[in-house]
């Protein structure tokens, strides 16, 4: 019986989802969500960015020269890496 019940409630919200949501609800399933900090898809504020299916979480360090301190200092970056990149993973 829980079964049963469990699997009318799916079909009822499934037939309230538009076609549109579905979709992009199951685009969510084969996709991949990661962190994204300084490397976000169209600059959007520092977050998650959802990768396409088969993409990649990544992270960089880069050395930046700080003109105010005279100091070399590490700058970390997060995002997504689209499927067909072929970057260095470490």
């Amino acid at each position: 019986e829980i079964e049963l019940s469990f699997i009318a409630r799916m079909f009822t919200r499934l037939q309230n989802l538009s076609v549109s949501n579905l979709t992009n609800r199951l685009k969510c399933l084969n996709s991949v969500v990661c962190y994204c900090d300084g490397h976000c898809p169209d600059d959007k504020p520092n977050g998650t960015c959802i990768g396409q299916p088969g993409s990649h979480c990544f992270s960089a360090v880069e050395e930046i020269y700080n003109i105010e301190t005279g100091v070399f200092e590490e700058e970390r970056t997060y995002g997504c890496l689209p499927p067909d990149e072929s970057g260095f993973m470490q």
